[in-house]
């Protein structure tokens, strides 16, 4: 039997409590949005000291913000390889740097 979000979205939370994160940050769960195979989610984090993300301040982990799915058949979770985001128009491809 599939899943329901709700249990996707349990899934989530399971999998990023036992994650290892950037030291003085955790994860935040994301909303979760429907594929094939069941949700897609975003990682995304908080500082410890409970500032805000700062672009300047925060960029290594700006620029990590990944996404990974949550099986709809059976709760595993696989992460999404930047071919893949590519692929599903998650995020633009990058366009060449210099002279063309």
């Amino acid at each position: 039997m599939a899943l329901t979000y709700e249990q996707g979205v349990q899934a989530s939370q399971a999998f990023l409590s036992k994650s290892a994160c950037y030291p003085g940050y955790r994860y935040v769960l994301s909303e979760g949005s429907a594929v094939t195979e069941g949700w897609i989610f975003r990682w995304q984090f908080a500082r410890l000291d409970g500032q805000p993300l700062a672009a300047e301040r925060d960029h290594e982990v700006l620029r990590n913000q990944g996404y990974y799915i949550v099986s709809a058949t059976d709760g595993s979770i696989r992460g999404v390889t930047w071919k893949e985001m590519f692929d599903r128009k998650i995020i633009p491809p990058r366009r060449k740097q210099g002279r063309d």
